[in-house]
């Protein structure tokens, strides 16, 4: 799992409006399950984007740190698309 540093996290988390779930958190688990039990992909920061905003902000964070970046949508895919593989 790849490593995202904490002052990132926290200025993330200062101008998002959704959920920022990292590997530890009550949210985390919840927010990488998907219905295919057998992909067990751990991207190293989840945003639940609430807003247009949050996509913004969740996007130049990634570009910025080189975050592999994947949108979920239904998160059906049966190779599990819907998550990053953290390096």
């Amino acid at each position: 799992m790849a490593d995202i540093a904490v002052d990132t996290v926290s200025e993330l988390r200062k101008e998002f409006g959704g959920e920022v779930s990292l590997p530890g958190s009550a949210s985390y688990d919840e927010a990488v399950r998907i219905w295919n039990g057998a992909v067990t992909r751990r991207p190293a920061v989840v945003a639940s984007c609430a807003t247009p905003e949050d996509v913004v902000a969740a996007l130049q964070v990634a570009r910025r740190e080189g975050l592999e970046l994947s949108v979920r949508g239904g998160g059906h895919n049966f190779a599990g698309h819907a998550l990053a593989k953290a390096a």
